[in-house]
């Protein structure tokens, strides 16, 4: 795995330009119209999330990296609270300040895509209470029908929830999982995708299931080298940034320490381990 290969000239002034977007988007109007700007916008968590990562290449303060984490979780919740339970009064604090309003669902905004962001962001910051209201998803209520509906993400979706439902039939579910990533159901487009960031993941749960640490050192260790393999191909070169702190890698470590405290099996330069071990003061 190489190290200090980020390939940019100035990675302190990519992250200034991210941090000072974000401050002349949302801090000018925080917090009267805030709320008002989030439920607007679909996908706003991403630039939250991409001034985190561009704070992590340039290798900012924890606190100001964590921060900006926290921001791109808090959005995804309010965002799933507002579109699981439309009509109900959604209430979150932000920075120490509440702020509230009425669900509404809106086809487009909590997809499945969005979904398992807001499931990785919720585990890497072991937020129950969001992993509790993800839980409550249904993903075939949510999907835009202008959009890509793959069966697979919709078993992908039901199997991550199973891992939190005592009552829920893994095998089968897995079963499903591992069926429709098949080929024959999967477009060529979408296979890398798949096959090099979530069923890594899948593999990795797996690994904590069964308590196995050496299965798990192993799945995390794949799972790096595939991410690696998906992020730096050059059609990928939009979404570079997600793969230099991949957070379903990071979501998957944090819970394998969580549940079962296993540790990394090796440092990596993907891999911020003050949010894997939950080292946030």
């Amino acid at each position: 795995m190489k190290l200090n290969h980020y390939p940019y000239k100035d990675k302190k002034q990519i992250f200034s330009d991210r941090d000072q977007r974000i401050k002349n988007r949302y801090e000018r109007i925080f917090p009267q119209d805030y709320m008002d700007q989030l439920q607007n916008k679909s996908g706003e968590a991403d630039r939250f999330l991409e001034a985190a990562i561009a704070g992590f290449i340039a290798e900012q303060p924890k606190a100001e990296c964590l921060a900006y984490v926290k921001q791109a979780q808090q959005y995804q919740h309010i965002n799933f609270a507002a579109n699981i339970h439309p009509g109900n009064t959604v209430t979150y604090c932000v920075k120490g300040v509440d702020i509230t309003m009425t669900g509404e669902k809106r086809l487009g905004y909590a997809e499945i895509s969005a979904w398992k962001d807001a499931f990785w962001l919720a585990l890497i910051l072991r937020e129950k209470a969001t992993i509790d209201l993800l839980c409550e998803y249904q993903s075939g209520e949510h999907q835009d029908p202008r959009g890509e509906n793959l069966a697979f993400g919709h078993a992908f979706c039901g199997f991550l929830q199973g891992v939190y439902n005592p009552k829920a039939d893994l095998q089968s579910l897995l079963n499903e999982v591992v069926k429709l990533s098949s080929p024959e159901f999967v477009p060529e487009h979408r296979q890398p995708y798949i096959y090099w960031v979530l069923m890594p993941f899948v593999n990795i749960i797996l690994a904590i299931l069964a308590n196995d640490e050496a299965k798990y050192h192993d799945a995390l260790t794949k799972a790096l080298e595939s991410s690696y393999q998906y992020y730096t191909s050059t059609d990928r070169k939009k979404q570079l940034y997600q793969g230099w702190l991949p957070i379903h890698i990071s979501a998957g470590a944090a819970l394998a320490f969580e549940q079962c405290g296993f540790k990394l099996p090796c440092k990596s330069p993907y891999i911020a381990e003050w949010l894997v071990y939950g080292e946030f003061e």
